[in-house]
């Protein structure tokens, strides 16, 4: 979007290929990537190739998956594209880039908005019921998206509403409606409400106490929270494809001498300050 849909031509459209050559200029033994899985529509797909052709040139083993949030304990059917690349000096004795991702099985049905849901919403999150048209009950019990049950005037994100009962849509930075960048969302109590940025940083998985700060931070504006939630990746997607890498790929003394470098950083840090 920010490219105004040009692709590779447009704005920001080379800054996919120009974060890969500054991977490999650094010579990063061990690069994760993450992006939106709309570069898989543009030209074929064509900049994901160019990355996957450049880093194999580099000496990279690569492999990418497409993921769904859902399916890793975030509340949202945020889907994103990883792409690993790892020199094979660090690879794990026997591992090949069959090992990189791991299937990633079904939707954890107890993972659902309304676990993220305060007990009240804040001020100007209702939307009168009045305001919604429902739409006829599915049935969803093979279903692990986002639920559908009602429109308001024109459809749309920020005018659809969705059953709290079942993962969030995917947030957006901004938008427009009741709904704004989250949608709208009936509740337990058949209370129709947009979500507030605290409630849709919880649907991605931030740490409580991380969003406890946040709301404290007076500077801190409701239209910079939705943009920090809605550019976020969902954390336990994200740990799920970093833990695998870390754990079952990488060879255990690479991490040792990884973990000996941060230590080293660290105290040296603290050295410094003192």
């Amino acid at each position: 979007s920010a490219g105004v849909g040009r692709g590779l031509s447009g704005k920001t459209g080379s800054l996919w290929l120009e974060d890969c050559e500054l991977g490999v200029k650094l010579a990063t033994p061990i690069i994760v990537r993450e992006m939106v899985t709309g570069i898989l529509d543009f030209d074929s797909g064509s900049p994901l190739w160019a990355a996957v052709d450049r880093y194999r040139e580099a000496g990279y083993s690569v492999s990418w998956r497409v993921r769904m949030a859902r399916r890793h304990g975030d509340a949202t059917s945020r889907r994103r594209l990883f792409l690993v690349a790892i020199k094979s000096s660090c690879l794990r004795e026997g591992a090949t880039v069959e090992d990189f991702f791991v299937d990633e099985g079904t939707s954890d049905a107890e993972v659902t908005v309304e676990g993220c849901l305060d007990d009240e919403p804040e001020e100007g999150l209702l939307v009168p019921a009045d305001d919604v048209t429902p739409l006829p009950e599915r049935d969803t019990a093979d279903y692990d998206g986002p639920r559908l049950v009602g429109t308001i005037g024109i459809g749309g994100m920020g005018w659809s509403v969705y059953d709290s009962a079942g993962p969030a849509v995917t947030q957006k930075t901004w938008g427009q409606g009741p709904g704004g960048a989250t949608a709208v969302y009936r509740d337990a109590r058949g209370r129709f409400r947009r979500l507030s940025p605290w409630e849709a940083m919880r649907t991605h998985s931030f740490p409580e106490a991380y969003i406890q700060w946040l709301r404290e931070d007076e500077a801190l504006d409701w239209e910079s929270a939705y943009r920090l939630c809605g550019n976020s990746i969902p954390i336990g997607m994200l740990n799920d494809v970093l833990a695998h890498v870390i754990n079952d790929v990488i060879d255990p003394q690479v991490l040792k001498r990884a973990a000996a470098a941060f230590a080293d950083q660290r105290a040296e840090s603290t050295s410094a300050r003192a």
